[in-house]
């Protein structure tokens, strides 16, 4: 069943070549019927393939009146060109606007982060020479940093 009691659908065949395909695609289908084919706005009894010469004759009738539609008319068909409007003045710049902030984020706040993530890892490498596995190294470098501690505070309290 092609279509069963429902008018044949034009508005997403705008173009001649589409309504053209439309009808090629009807008659491959014609030539293939076996059994009952119901096509378009047709009764039910009608159980041929000329169901689906009605729905070419319909496609062409269509086709007739398209081509003396007025302006207003096509306008009206494409909602007053209200979509149109949107896309050019919002979404475009609106999509462009984004991609500009994704390669912000991708080059200014990622490298950032990730310049930040470099400097600790080379500080890390750097003071892991400073490790021996030693205590008494690990002795050492806390009674330097006690004396250092303790000559701040003694040069905090004679100021």
């Amino acid at each position: 069943m092609i279509f069963s009691g429902v008018h044949v659908w034009t508005a997403d065949t705008p173009t001649k070549e589409q309504r053209a395909a439309w009808i090629a695609n009807l008659d491959k289908i014609a030539a293939r019927i076996t059994a009952v084919v119901v096509a378009g706005p047709t009764f039910v009894s009608d159980r041929s393939a000329s169901s689906c010469g009605v729905v070419c004759a319909v496609l062409l009738l269509f086709a007739r009146f398209v081509s003396v539609v007025s302006v207003l008319t096509v306008a009206a068909r494409r909602d007053l060109y209200g979509d149109a409007f949107n896309e050019e003045l919002f979404m475009r710049p609106g999509a462009q606007f984004t991609h500009a902030l994704v390669e912000f984020d991708d080059q200014g706040v990622d490298g950032s982060v990730n310049g930040l993530a470099n400097l600790v890892g080379r500080t890390s490498q750097w003071l892991r020479g400073f490790q021996t596995g030693f205590a008494r190294n690990y002795a050492l470098s806390m009674l330097a940093g006690a004396a250092l501690v303790a000559a701040a505070i003694l040069a905090v309290q004679s100021w």
